[in-house]
């Protein structure tokens, strides 16, 4: 009776511990920060969340920012909401990509912020990177290299690479702005 008993109890504790195996979630992959060519690059959101935004045209959108003399972070300065987002989204952007330049290709590149509700002259032969907030424009949450790229009722694509990042709130908004960055300094996780 004993051997009875002391087998049942060791087949409970084995349903329990296989069953808590099998339930068991794998951990959520988290990084914030990773080297490139000798520079840290630390970010604000999780890089794995950044990498699940959407962009499309991948390829574009790299190339546009590679092969830029000057970029331009243009916005839609007429929300207060989202010109707090427009600071710190385009700081951010700035920064690393002014870095992957200076530290990675060898190279300086001109860097300017307009705000198309206060100045209405884009000039051409820039890289142009659009920004869209909730308040502004966001049609969801992605990257995206825009051949048409209208501002103000103007197409400026015949005279500038055009790149839309935008968000639907200032989280995936930052999400999308990080999923550029990731791009541009090719970075897969």
């Amino acid at each position: 009776m004993k051997k009875f008993y002391f087998i049942f109890i060791i087949l409970i504790i084995s349903v329990v511990v296989i069953s808590g195996c099998i339930n068991q979630e794998e951990p959520k992959k988290e990084a914030y920060n990773f080297t490139k060519d000798g520079v840290e690059y630390t970010f604000n959101n999780n890089i794995y969340d950044s990498l699940n935004i959407s962009i499309q045209d991948e390829k574009y959108v790299k190339a546009s920012i590679d092969s830029a003399q000057s970029v331009i972070v243009l916005f839609n300065g007429s929300s207060l909401e989202d010109n707090s987002y427009f600071s710190v989204v385009s700081y951010n952007i700035v920064e690393k990509i002014k870095n992957y330049f200076v530290y990675s290709k060898g190279q300086i590149v001109d860097f300017k912020a307009i705000d198309i509700e206060q100045n209405h002259t884009i000039p051409g032969g820039s890289t142009v990177i659009f920004l869209r907030g909730p308040s502004t424009g966001a049609h969801g949450t992605s990257v995206y290299y825009d051949g048409n790229c209208i501002v103000n009722n103007v197409s400026i694509a015949p005279f500038n690479n055009c790149i839309v990042v935008q968000g639907t709130d200032y989280k995936n908004f930052s999400l999308a702005a990080d999923r550029l960055i990731l791009s541009v300094l090719d970075y897969k996780g």
